[in-house]
């Protein structure tokens, strides 16, 4: 290994063993600083000083700007099966017509695997879904059915819940708990439902998850309003993370009843009118399998 590469893991190693076991969220505490970057857009930056953390999220005011929507982005262009956020964002620019506004990294997924003793390479592959516009695009790892998606519904609605589907090639259509689905990409968990912080601790992936500090990326939903955070970790003297559950409890300040949880880790990062307003782990953006975008 490289002697960057075995500092980086040193570090991250380190910030893990410096992070808090029961990290605080006293809002009392918290800085939290706004800013509009364009009509129905902001951005807000938390910091969280008793682990400490770093947030950062990017608010969506539907109803304040009409042309603003949610896009569903399989990350396959060209020769690519990955693409960073940004690469996903001009992607869905280019295919809907309009401007990229913002990104967030979305589902966990399989590195590709170059070809090797005469078997073909294999692409890069998100853990579930990827419906766009009524096209399954990706079916996943996982298969069509059985976990939770945030998605949209045909009714043009927005919402998360478990995903079932019928038919395959052409008669293929999905479905969130029951309601026919236009456009979806799985999320591991849900740590805000209906306005109520869940408890993570009995997670099947990571038991405990409400009280880990790890990179996070999760979306959240409200009435007319769609919310992308990021909270970085595994950084000595930046960003030590934060459980699900204080995510969840920020999102749910900021307006939205529902949330969603994506690959985090490295993975983590959000793009908003041209930047990267968190420092992604990895020490860049990494490229991942499918994301969410906001165009206007």
């Amino acid at each position: 290994m490289p002697l960057l590469a075995q500092a980086a893991a040193i570090s991250q190693a380190l910030s893990i063993l410096a992070a808090p076991a029961s990290p605080r969220l006293d809002f009392a505490t918290v800085v939290r600083e706004e800013r509009q970057v364009s009509p129905g857009v902001s951005v807000i930056s938390l910091r969280v000083p008793e682990t400490p953390c770093e947030v950062r999220m990017a608010k969506f005011d539907l109803a304040a700007d009409p042309k603003l929507k949610l896009r569903f982005v399989l990350g396959k262009e060209g020769r690519a099966t990955r693409l960073t956020p940004e690469a996903l964002a001009k992607k869905a620019a280019r295919e809907s017509g309009g401007k990229p506004v913002a990104a967030l990294n979305g589902d966990f997924f399989l590195y590709e695997k170059g070809a090797k003793d005469g078997k073909p390479a294999e692409p890069a592959r998100p853990f579930g879904i990827t419906l766009v516009d009524g096209r399954l695009e990706e079916i996943g790892c996982w298969g069509p059915s059985g976990y939770e998606v945030v998605g949209r519904r045909a009714d043009g609605s927005l919402g998360f819940g478990k995903l079932s589907s019928k038919g395959k090639g052409a008669e293929f259509r999905a479905f969130m708990d029951g309601a026919e689905l236009v456009d979806a990409i799985r999320v591991w968990n849900r740590p805000l439902q209906n306005g109520k912080v869940i408890d993570g601790k009995n997670h099947v992936c990571y038991p405990n998850d409400d009280q880990k500090n790890y990179p996070r990326s999760i979306v959240g939903l409200g009435t007319n309003l769609v919310v992308f955070l990021v909270a970085d970790a595994r950084q000595l003297g930046w960003s030590l993370g934060m459980p699900s559950m204080h995510a969840a409890e920020i999102l749910r300040r900021e307006g939205c009843t529902d949330a969603g949880q994506f690959d985090g880790g490295g993975s983590t990062a959000l793009w908003v009118e041209g930047e990267y307003l968190n420092r992604p782990s990895d020490g860049r953006p990494r490229a991942v399998a499918n994301g969410l975008v906001i165009t206007r």
